[in-house]
């Protein structure tokens, strides 16, 4: 018998799946382990970010009708039912971006009780998100050290013109600021699954097969190799993370779901950090737009996923419409400092959600949170422009 035993051995990373563990309480606590028992919980979550976004607009200082009916597309989209119903982490993440976005609120507040409060909502935000996706933690810290930044250049110019008051409450900020960053867990980027060892006992024939293997790899074309160019003016420490996050796209779109059903931009590739930015205007129209008019009908891998895209069409023309109002309401709030952060941290946020997951079904779930806060302000805009209208046409038919 002339039978060669080949013996391939995978060397997997063990991670700690910080959503089992929410799984398997509830798995205890009920002594049912069963998926659905998670439906409660999941729709607990889904309404009270319904609730926390119902607050952020009202800070804006929308009425708690308008800002209750901005929020209802946000709680009641069909495609949020994909994650409710399922075991999926979307409703935590929302949760907890929603607490951090709150908590920023509060520490551009000038009044002490405020400013502490603000950093249980940081802290308890932050940590959240860092549960379900350890890596989004290096985007807030970014964020965190950016406001620390900006609270110091205020600290000095009220240093300047002897402002004791502002001293002390900027002081506090920055105290707040720092604190939350030293108690943060550390950031994590995503890993790669190490390749197979390969052993065989036969060598003549399987030698042969991996020598062919070989050969057709290097035949293989420019865009499926990936390789990285150092950007002199980048730093070191922002270089390395951005070469990760570029090799973890290439082989999402080249190795893991070379064939998936909904890839985005295949034919962008990063090879240098500079390619970040230049590919930015292009992400921003996809992460906020996408899915276009040309990817409504097409069928999903699954029953499931055909059915969200049958949905798709009627939610993104909402969207599409709360985006053009959200884009005329910026002459309102251009001087408004929390108005800037939602909108540069959300449009940061879906940016690397694209980057990261090239695709319209993770990204699809992944930005809703982003993008219905976003969709929120506009509908919320639009709604209070209409109750001002009408309430001017009311006083005109009384003084007639």
């Amino acid at each position: 018998n002339m039978k060669s035993k080949k013996i391939i051995e995978m060397r997997k990373e063990k991670k700690f799946d910080r959503l089992s563990l929410v799984v398997g309480f509830f798995y205890f606590l009920f002594g049912v382990h069963k998926p659905w028992i998670l439906l409660p919980f999941n729709a607990f979550l889904h309404a009270f970010s319904g609730v926390l976004l119902i607050i952020i607009l009202q800070k804006f200082g929308f009425s708690k009708k308008v800002s209750f009916l901005s929020s209802l597309f946000f709680v009641f989209f069909p495609s949020s039912f994909y994650w409710t119903s399922q075991i999926h982490n979307e409703g935590i993440y929302i949760f907890g971006f929603y607490l951090f976005f709150l908590g920023v609120f509060f520490l551009f507040q000038k009044k002490f009780k405020k400013i502490f409060f603000s950093f249980f909502l940081l802290v308890s935000g932050a940590f959240l998100v860092w549960t379900m996706r350890p890596h989004f933690i290096l985007p807030i810290k970014c964020i965190l050290f950016f406001l620390t930044f900006c609270f110091f250049c205020r600290f000095l110019i009220n240093a300047i013109k002897k402002e004791k008051k502002e001293l002390k409450i900027y002081f506090l900020k920055i105290l707040v600021l720092i604190l939350s960053i030293l108690i943060l867990p550390s950031f994590s980027l995503p890993t790669f699954p190490e390749k197979p060892k390969i052993t065989s006992k036969k060598i003549g024939v399987e030698r042969i097969k991996l020598k062919k293997d070989f050969s057709k790899r290097k035949k293989s074309s420019f865009e499926e190799r990936f390789f990285w160019k150092k950007e002199k003016i980048i730093p070191q420490f922002l270089d390395e993370k951005l070469k990760i996050i570029a090799k973890y796209r290439f082989n999402f779109l080249y190795k893991w779901h070379k064939d998936a059903n909904g890839n985005i931009d295949k034919n962008v590739i990063f090879r240098s950090g500079f390619d970040f930015l230049k590919y930015l205007p292009r992400g921003l129209i996809v992460g906020y737009f996408s899915p276009f008019p040309r990817d409504w009908f097409k069928k999903g891998d699954d029953l499931l996923s055909t059915f969200q895209r049958m949905v798709v069409p009627f939610e993104m023309i909402i969207v599409w419409f709360g985006l053009v109002f959200f884009i005329f309401s910026i002459p309102k709030y251009f001087k408004n400092n929390y108005f800037w952060f939602i909108l540069l941290s959300s449009s940061i946020l879906i940016y690397l959600h694209l980057i990261i997951e090239p695709n319209l079904g993770p990204l699809y779930r992944k930005r809703y949170g982003f993008l219905m806060l976003i969709v929120a302000l506009g509908y919320a805009n639009f709604f209070s422009f209409l109750k001002r209208k009408i309430k001017n046409l009311n006083v005109k038919k009384i003084k007639n």
